[in-house]
Parts: structure tokens; sequence; C-alpha cells
């Protein structure tokens, strides 16, 4: 058999369709990859604002919801560590 035999059960449109998918699902899971990644990069970074309990609960979060956990955590759990620290810095200069 060769390298360029066409396979009579799958019309060549199908096959090149099929490969544009897997590309594309492929780009997607290295994104969503890095953005864990990143997230937890991130998290480690801040763990100096947060409780244990907090640490523990985001890096959970990050890790099974890839995509939203680490989204949630740059919109929501970093600025609320910030804030939080923020405000500790304000009480302890007064």
């Amino acid at each position: 058999m060769t390298a360029d035999a066409v396979n009579p059960f799958m019309p060549a449109w199908f096959d090149i369709l099929f490969s544009s998918f897997f590309a594309l699902a492929l780009l997607i899971n290295v994104a969503a990859l890095i953005l864990v990644i990143t997230g937890i990069v991130s998290i480690s970074r801040h763990r100096h604002l947060l409780t244990g309990t907090e640490l523990a609960v985001w890096v959970a979060i990050t890790v099974l919801a890839p995509g939203l956990g680490a989204i949630a955590w740059f919109a929501i759990g970093r600025r609320k560590a910030r804030e939080e620290a923020g405000e500790e810095v304000r009480s302890a200069r007064t």
C-alpha cells in the first residue's frame, strides 16, 4: 500500500475537515495548558496574601476547571487578594 492511497470509506473532504478540527483542538488545549500554568504561577506568587485554605481552593479550581478557574483567578481572586493586602497595610499604618 502506498502513502498516497485513498480510503474508499472516507471522502477526501472529510479527511481535510477532520484534520482541521484536530489542529484547532490541539491549539485550544495548548492555550488552556498555558493558561493553567500561568494561573498557578500567579497564585503561588500571591501565596503570602492568601490563607492556606484559599490557596488550596484556588489551585483546585484552576486545575479542575482549567480555562474557567484561571480566568476566575485573574478576574476575581488576584484583585481581591491585593485589595485585602492593601487594607491590611492601611490599617497597620494608622
